[in-house]
């Protein structure tokens, strides 16, 4: 009983995850074909094993994410919120290296384009990168 408290004060102290997270939502993969004007993003679709959660890529990953600290996530859900108005829910798949400086999410290219509406917001093509907010679920 002890252990699962300390546990879950620990993961706790990851991620408040009773708040919600103001931050910006980048692209690291794609399930569909590459999109004109958007950087090139890989598509992971080849058999191989990625990540502390342990998961092989497909056409059906669009709705993963990364965060920071993923391996204390795995498997959790989190409801992403662009304009207040456009949400999506994201399954917790993979660690984002680079969101540890912001706690930015990064999702598929194909989740982040249905979420903003259009592939310029998306891809930030002469516009700022999408502010999101998110929160556990």
């Amino acid at each position: 009983m002890l252990f699962s408290l300390l546990l879950n004060s620990t993961l706790f102290s990851l991620y408040n995850d009773y708040t919600t997270t103001n931050s910006i939502a980048t692209f690291y993969f794609r399930t569909g074909p590459n999109l004109n004007g958007c950087p090139s993003v890989q598509t992971f679709n080849d058999n191989k094993t990625y990540g502390p959660c342990g998961v092989k890529y497909t056409s059906e990953s669009k709705y993963w994410v990364a965060i920071k600290n993923a391996k204390n996530y795995c498997g959790k859900s989190i409801l992403v919120s662009y304009n207040g108005k456009n949400t999506t829910k994201l399954k917790i798949m993979d660690e984002c290296p680079g969101c540890y400086k912001d706690n930015h999410i990064d999702m598929s290219l194909d989740a982040l384009v249905e979420l903003t509406g259009s592939k310029e917001k998306a891809c930030a093509i002469n516009t700022g990168i999408p502010q999101v907010s998110w929160t556990f679920i």
